[in-house]
């Protein structure tokens, strides 16, 4: 009895900047999206931790998954990605990578989407599913062999190759050797890149170092950017939200500000789409003295285990697991299935005055208008916060994280 694997990879380097279409699959796809973000970010959080991924690139890639998977594996994984009532996630995807396709041609900022399958020259795939693959996502096929070390070798660079020309350099060597043996039958890759100014830029000579209180009660210096200016600005119970837009005024970065260091876990603990909802539905755009600190943070995870404690059990499991949708094997037609043997994911992400430039990389081994009266608030990210960097007119959250300590 043979298990081949299947190896998928997802790679993300963002820094929001733009949105265009009104579609109403799209605001289904950002619900079902950061509620599976919210999830994820539960299941990664640790105390004293930095902490950085990107919901939609995981999510794309567990969606190509899905497609060919069949039976209770196939509802364990929908369940994962959390679908909003009516919506087709396929289109979704497809209309989110179209939205993102228009961005860069709009030229709103440096932004592109791409997909890529790599399967064994010699096994064979169902057409339908890679045409599906082909049709919803857009992917190019590259075929290689995974049999020799020799070939796996090769593949395992040009796959790392192609991952670092997508995502601009800033996802290096993502499949190590030992992540290929001899029954990987496919890689799937995933890479979306974007890199954007803000709508108003800090002022470098304004920037001060400062000391950052981390929840330990321990503190580091660290450098703050300052501005005086208008945003998108709240503030609730134990917590200050502020909206930084960035250029062309069609994505921002909403950072969730706790009251202090050690109010964080709380805000976390009741951290939902509907509690983040209402939050950003009680922001204002008004004049605020933002305090923020410059940061750049390099996250890796194995998914594995938060995508099991999330119910998606089945897809790891060698002798139960049916992705029959894309090779028509499983444990009772064939002698050899696929399985899902790891998940991998990067991610990386740099602040500072000018903007934001992100990246993530994610792999699954399957085988102005101001206020009148009260006084300007002050903003002081100088303790752990949470933030996001979405797409706006949907609400479509592309990347999530706490900032917990200065690297």
């Amino acid at each position: 009895m043979n298990f081949l694997r299947l190896f998928i990879t997802i790679c993300t380097v963002a820094a929001f900047n733009a949105a265009y279409a009104d579609d109403s699959n799209l605001k289904l796809l950002a619900e079902s999206n950061l509620a599976f973000g919210i999830n994820m970010y539960q299941q990664l959080r640790k105390p004293n931790s930095n902490l950085f991924f990107s919901p939609f690139s995981i999510y794309e890639t567990l969606s190509m998954v899905n497609d060919g998977a069949e039976g209770e594996t196939a509802s364990q994984i929908k369940e994962v990605l959390r679908p909003a009532t009516g919506l087709d996630i396929r289109q979704g995807v497809k209309n989110a990578n179209i939205l993102i396709e228009n961005m860069q041609k709009d030229g709103q900022g440096e932004i592109a989407v791409a997909n890529s399958i790599w399967p064994d020259r010699d096994y064979h795939f169902l057409e339908r599913y890679i045409s599906l693959l082909k049709d919803i996502y857009g992917v190019r096929i590259e075929p290689v062999d995974y049999k020799k070390e020799d070939t796996r070798e090769k593949a395992q660079k040009k796959i790392n190759q192609w991952v670092e020309e997508k995502t601009r350099g800033k996802i290096k060597n993502l499949i190590s050797k030992d992540m290929l043996d001899e029954d990987t039958r496919m890689v799937l890759t995933n890479a979306i890149y974007f890199k954007g100014n803000w709508e108003t830029t800090f002022d470098k000579a304004a920037t001060r170092k400062l000391p950052f209180h981390r929840d330990n009660g321990s503190d580091v210096t660290a450098d703050f950017m300052n501005r005086r200016g208008v945003f998108g600005y709240t503030e609730v119970e134990k917590a200050q939200l502020l909206e930084i837009p960035y250029k062309g005024d069609k994505t921002s970065m909403v950072i969730v500000l706790p009251d202090s260091s050690s109010e964080i876990r709380q805000i976390e603990d009741k951290l939902s789409v509907v509690q983040l909802s209402d939050w950003m539905s009680k922001m204002q755009y008004r004049k605020v003295d933002a305090v923020i600190p410059k940061f750049k943070m390099d996250y890796g995870i194995l998914l594995n285990e938060p995508l099991e404690s999330l119910g998606m059990k089945q897809a790891f499991d060698k002798k139960r697991a049916d992705f029959s949708g894309m090779d028509g094997c499983n444990a009772q037609k064939c002698y050899h299935w696929l399985y899902v043997s790891k998940g991998i994911h990067k991610a990386f992400i740099s602040v500072d005055e000018e903007g934001t430039e992100a990246a993530a990389a994610t792999s699954v081994h399957m085988a102005e208008l101001t206020s009148v009266g009260p006084p300007t608030p002050v903003f002081k990210a100088d303790h752990p916060f949470l933030f996001f960097i979405r797409e706006r007119d949907n609400g479509i959250v592309l990347f999530m994280g706490r900032f917990a300590t200065p690297q």
